[in-house]
């Protein structure tokens, strides 16, 4: 942590809604926080992000058009009135208002032929979407609304092609939280399983990854997985980054630098926010006095907004 400009300690105030008892991501738009819950009966919960009161819910749980099974991902979208939210478990994408009451979505994108591979959606431009790939010559791809391929970023090989099983080690073993900044020039993804990031710009699909701050040599095994191809491990891993957001001037990854035993003793995802510039230059490191497992940054106003990682989850807001 000594390559960082400065190393603050926050201390949180912690906030608890009686509409939202299991909070998971969060999204800043506006004058707006945005809050995806883990169950009940509306699944997406709003607030004004400076009073802290509730302003509406959207997205009705349930298989039916106008309902949502799971909120993976928000997205901020392309419209300044509306956002975004991303299910995995039916591969749709579905867009919702900021400034009605009505629940349903209003607009709906769904992964169809190779875009069902796909792992997380997010906007570039208004037929243009990006995806982490499970099964792919690339980590992203990009897909038209359509469903149609645009483009392959990020390959696994340049110069040849990788068979089917690495392919599908090599998403696994890299998979992690995804984000893209608000004016959609940069894609960042976290990677849990270690110690290391990637920066992907998206005006000249060029990409930049970021080791540490942990780095740890060490053994790999690869094993079956029951319920597909074959996986493979770091032994006993230190995990890297529970999440990250982006905003138009800063990445903030949220680390757990723990083993899988560690986090079990403590119970706890992070006290520990890392702040870097899309060059991968190390800015500032937040200590935290209250754990988290998600988080949500809004710079105007210096406020990081994060999901409490206890008994009893609520929102927690920093001053930095």
């Amino acid at each position: 942590m000594d390559d960082f400009e400065s190393t603050s300690l926050l201390k949180g105030q912690k906030v608890n809604f009686e509409q939202v008892l299991n909070p998971f991501k969060l999204l800043v738009k506006g004058d707006y926080l945005i809050v995806s819950n883990k169950g009940g009966e509306r699944l997406i919960h709003i607030f004004d992000k400076s009073k802290l009161t509730y302003v509406a819910s959207k997205g009705k749980s349930g298989p039916a058009p106008d309902e949502i099974e799971n909120v993976w991902e928000l997205d901020r979208g392309l419209n300044p009135s509306t956002f975004w939210g991303y299910s995995n478990l039916t591969k749709k994408f579905k867009e919702y208002s900021l400034i009605d009451s009505m629940p349903a979505a209003i607009e709906e994108v769904s992964q169809s032929g190779d875009w069902i591979q796909g792992m997380s959606v997010h906007w570039i431009s208004p037929n243009k979407l990006i995806s982490y790939m499970n099964y792919d010559e690339g980590k992203f791809a990009v897909f038209s609304t359509e469903g149609d391929r645009l483009e392959s970023l990020s390959l696994w090989d340049k110069d040849k092609k990788v068979v089917a099983d690495q392919v599908y080690m090599l998403s696994d073993l890299n998979q992690g939280p995804k984000a893209i900044s608000p004016d959609r020039s940069f894609y960042v993804l976290g990677k849990l399983k270690f110690s290391q990031f990637e920066i992907l710009n998206l005006k000249n699909n060029t990409s930049l990854v970021v080791d540490g701050p942990i780095l740890k040599e060490g053994g790999y095994k690869i094993y079956a997985d029951p319920n597909g191809p074959l996986k493979i491990q770091e032994e006993n891993p230190v995990y890297g980054y529970g999440d990250v957001y982006v905003t138009d001037q800063h990445i903030f990854l949220l680390l757990i630098g723990k083993t899988l035993q560690e986090y079990k003793e403590t119970g706890e995802m992070s006290r520990s926010i890392l702040m870097f510039d899309f060059e991968g230059n190390p800015i500032s490191h937040f200590q935290l006095d209250y754990p988290i497992s998600a988080l949500a940054v809004d710079e105007k106003s210096k406020k990081i907004f994060g999901v409490s990682d206890d008994q009893d989850p609520g929102i927690v807001v920093f001053d930095y």
